[in-house]
């Protein structure tokens, strides 16, 4: 390697650091890509759920046990689910 000037010999192991250091930069990206898909799913399951809650045959379930569809709260539950996974992983280092 050049370094200012000087013919500077690397050695391996601070080749393998160099290459880690670089790994861990674009891990760390590629985990907040991952983050904010999680987030969008997760809120997109949410919407989802809401709307299969206000359909007819929903609302007929939910008026006879008083409870939402075992589908409606699957949706709920894994929006809610895929969203705090996304924000732990946009939020961390």
């Amino acid at each position: 390697m050049l370094y200012s000037g000087v013919i500077y010999k690397a050695t391996s192991f601070q080749i393998s650091q160099i290459k880690e250091f670089n790994m861990q930069k674009g891990l760390g990206t590629t985990v907040k890509i991952i983050g904010l898909l999680l987030i969008v799913i997760g809120i997109g399951l949410a919407v989802w759920g809401y709307q299969l809650s206000t359909s007819v045959g929903s609302q007929v379930t939910q008026a006879v046990t008083g409870a939402d569809t075992d589908q409606v709260m699957t949706f709920y539950i894994a929006g809610a689910v895929s969203f705090v996974v996304g924000m732990y992983l946009l939020r961390k280092k």
